[in-house]
């Protein structure tokens, strides 16, 4: 019978593929008639005279025939099909999953404090970022030491950068974290708000090529505040900086067609970005090369007029493509 979920297909050709059998598995299968047309014409065109020699035998070979070669090829076929389906399902559904992820509302161009708790082995790691995204400064610390000797440090700091939001990733000591500066802000009577991101992907970040290039230096706990600073101000474009294959997007992700997943997501992304627009003055290059129409060059050439003629004007920005 066919499946009532296309998503059960591909659980399904998950567990056939492992040798996997779970008590809710759905089997394809055909009705198997011994007699009927389809049998009534394979035997009529093996023997046209039933009162042959050898008729038993020819209509012996057809029987044999269609069912151990004509139902087989049917029923690849209808897993074939059905296979196809549900993966272009599972992966309009990832891609739409990515989609909502680059579309998530950030605060824009404000500078952010981004904190990552760290563990009971690893020490916390701050960072400042500006509204454009720069990494201003970053230090490692123990939460004993914010609660005392670097409350001065962090204040002046939230100060000089006219800081406007704290971001802290979740985590084991993260409720501590977002409780102490709390407490350290009421106290300066510098009321700020504390979000808490709930983003995997931070952790992702934090060990992809893309993060140990831009911050060579840096550990992974810091580029964990990096990317929770800038995942605060804009989720499309730090989002933007992992190879969508490193992405987290549901279930059997790595079960569908990989190409065919890649060419999707990547139509995904293009329609987010172009959806949510950018700003010439300001995108980096991996959100500008997104846009419909641009490519890595064009990019390139964007940045290069940016940086020499300063910001663009209005209707000024297609001298860049020249």
């Amino acid at each position: 019978f066919f499946f009532s979920s296309r998503r059960r297909h591909t659980r399904c050709s998950r567990d056939w593929s492992s040798d996997v059998c779970s008590s809710d598995l759905l089997v394809l299968s055909f009705d198997r008639p011994d007699e009927g047309a389809l049998l009534e014409n394979f035997e009529e065109f093996a023997c046209p005279k039933k009162d042959s020699l050898g008729a038993e035998v020819l209509l012996q070979a057809a029987r044999l025939s269609l069912k151990g070669n004509v139902y087989t090829v049917m029923e690849n076929e209808a897993h074939r099909q059905l296979k196809e389906e549900s993966e272009r399902h599972v992966i309009q559904i990832l891609a739409e999953n990515l989609r909502k992820k680059l579309l998530r509302p950030g605060l824009g161009r404000k500078a952010v404090m981004g904190i990552d708790p760290g563990s009971a082995n690893n020490p916390s790691s701050l960072v400042l970022i500006d509204a454009d995204g720069k990494l201003i400064l970053n230090l490692n610390f123990k939460l004993e030491e914010a609660e005392t000797s670097l409350q001065q440090e962090f204040l002046t700091s939230l100060e000089n950068l006219r800081i406007e939001a704290i971001a802290v990733a979740h985590g084991p000591k993260s409720k501590e974290m977002r409780d102490l500066f709390k407490q350290i802000l009421e106290k300066a009577g510098r009321p700020l708000p504390i979000v808490s991101v709930h983003e995997h992907t931070a952790s992702i970040y934090g060990s992809s090529p893309s993060a140990k290039e831009e911050f060579p230096a840096l550990d992974a706990n810091t580029r964990r505040a990096v990317f929770v600073a800038r995942y605060l101000q804009d989720p499309l474009s730090v989002i933007l900086r992992i190879d969508p294959k490193f992405l987290s997007l549901g279930e059997f992700q790595h079960d569908v067609n990989q190409g065919d997943l890649r060419k999707t997501l990547q139509q995904a992304i293009e329609a987010s970005v172009n959806f949510a627009g950018v700003d010439p003055n300001h995108a980096p290059l991996h959100v500008l090369s997104k846009v419909s129409g641009l490519g890595t060059e064009q990019a390139k050439a964007i940045l290069h007029y940016r940086e020499s003629h300063g910001k663009f004007k209005f209707r000024e920005i297609g001298r860049a493509h020249v």
